[in-house]
């Protein structure tokens, strides 16, 4: 008997063994659908959207997946495109995530994989982390797929059990570039070195906008849109907008765009909106350019400023497609900068203020260019202004050359040049720069003509060389009489 049960411990210990090593087996042996999701700059989210019932073949759906949905899975469309276009259009129309129930995971980026052995339907949601990214879009995992020839599932397992699905993310070739800057500095790639731009009021100021075209034939976009916004310093010039594939001095492109030269005015300054129509998108034809071009050309008036802020200039670039609305590619802000010159008069005798004195300003040493001509106040500031104008000259970087051309009643004319250089230095472009100081912010002074005065020497001088000269008028007029009674 004891022999008995120990036989029967011993098989039901075996047993047990073998029950648990199956059990460890089954577990090991389970497939593994393993999802990358991303390389860099991207995040995804990862729905759930269906569960797969193998022994029947159906799909049943997690709760808050929307009927619409499941109507796309349903509707067994084939794998691949059609299906993924199918879900797109779901995700895409305006109410978004909430129809694909609770996110499975979310923000999983930089390469980290997400590993599943549940089979069923993952929908990837793809959101760009930057604006330098490539590409964007969704993707949708059917896994296992059903193989009609073998009439079995296929798992697609590489020899350790796991299946890494690729994830195509769908959106266009081509990477994404957008830049805003002076069409005088085209090609430099320094972006400090579009800042250095001083104004007059009434110069014409040329802008470029520069943008890469994105999509593809297969992936085409819906929006193309290039934007604006001058500050009430600069006035847009009526007309002067253009668009230029590629080549930025070839023929215009004009007619493929909306928008062109419609400019509005308010009191925050000038704006426009340029998009590529609908039918330049849906063409081939639009894809096989490389960059699309907008010059358009303003002027500087008398709204604008002198100092730190300047006077900004942003632009920007954005795109839609099957897979995002309004993805922004990138916004730049130039600045037009304009300077003043001033200058302080002083009566070198007395130390104070002195009014009327006047000066010009050149851009020569000889005084060959005048720029602007300027009186001194009754604070004695001198403030520069062109022929005919009421508000202030507004100054480019450079050197410039300041000289006195008239004085006060009783004061000696300055013969100094004095030498005005404006800074051309993005860092320089501060509050206490943007006004040049002629004589380094020190005074220019103008000393009295010494004229005579009471009590003093008075016109004792004046006197006396008037005496010799009546003196020496007398002696010749007797020399001359006496040579007359000789000659007689």
């Amino acid at each position: 008997m004891t022999t008995l049960k120990r036989i029967v411990a011993v098989f039901l210990a075996v047993m047990l063994v073998a029950a648990v090593c199956s059990v460890a087996v089954a577990a090991a042996d389970k497939p593994t659908l393993k999802l990358t999701l991303g390389v860099d700059d991207f995040e995804f989210t990862v729905y759930k959207i269906a569960s797969l019932n193998k022994t029947d073949g159906s799909y049943s759906y997690p709760a808050g997946v929307a009927a619409d949905v499941q109507n796309v899975v349903k509707a067994k469309q084939a794998t691949g495109k059609l299906f993924l276009d199918a879900l797109n259009g779901v995700y895409n129309d305006g109410t978004g995530a909430s129809k694909f129930g609770t996110a499975y995971t979310t923000k999983v980026k930089n390469g980290t994989p997400l590993e599943v052995t549940e089979e069923g339907i993952y929908y990837c949601v793809a959101k760009a982390n930057t604006s330098t990214v490539q590409k964007i879009g969704n993707a949708v995992i059917v896994w296992p797929e059903y193989d009609e020839t073998a009439e079995s599932w296929d798992y697609k397992l590489d020899g350790n059990n796991v299946y890494e699905a690729p994830l195509d993310t769908k959106v266009a070739s081509g990477s994404e570039f957008f830049d805003k800057y002076f069409a005088e500095d085209f090609g430099k790639t320094n972006k400090a070195d579009y800042q250095l731009h001083g104004q007059n009021v009434g110069d014409v100021v040329n802008f470029v906008l520069e943008g890469n075209v994105v999509g593809s034939t297969d992936e085409k976009l819906t929006a193309f849109t290039f934007s604006d916004d001058m500050c009430p310093g600069l006035d847009y010039v009526a007309g002067s907008m253009h668009v230029y594939y590629d080549d930025i001095d070839g023929a215009n492109c004009d007619s493929d765009f909306d928008g062109v030269n419609a400019v509005t005015t308010d009191a925050t300054g000038s704006h426009f909106t340029v998009s590529a129509m609908a039918a330049t998108l849906s063409s081939d034809a639009f894809y096989t350019k490389e960059k699309v071009y907008i010059k358009y050309q303003a002027t500087v008036n008398n709204n604008a400023v002198v100092g730190e802020a300047g006077n900004p200039n942003t632009g920007s670039l954005k795109y839609s497609n099957n897979f995002v609305t309004d993805h922004v590619v990138g916004e730049a802000t130039r600045y037009v900068w304009t300077f003043n010159v001033d200058a302080t008069k002083y009566n070198g005798a007395t130390n104070q203020p002195l009014e009327g004195a006047t000066f010009a300003i050149a851009s020569d040493n000889k005084f060959n260019n005048i720029i602007a001509t300027g009186t001194s106040a009754a604070n004695g500031k001198v403030e520069f202004k062109a022929d005919g104008e009421t508000n202030p000259y507004r100054f480019a970087p450079g050197t410039y050359y300041v000289k006195e051309t008239d004085v006060p009643d009783g004061f000696a004319l300055s013969t100094t040049v004095y030498t005005v250089t404006i800074s051309d230095k993005v860092a320089d472009y501060s509050n206490d720069k943007s006004v040049a100081h002629v004589n380094n912010n020190e005074a220019i002074k103008n000393y009295p003509v010494k004229l005579p005065e009471t009590g003093g020497n008075g016109t004792m001088m004046f006197t006396i060389i008037g005496g010799v000269l009546v003196l020496l008028a007398g002696a010749m007029f007797v020399i001359i009489m006496k040579k007359r009674s000789s000659s007689k």
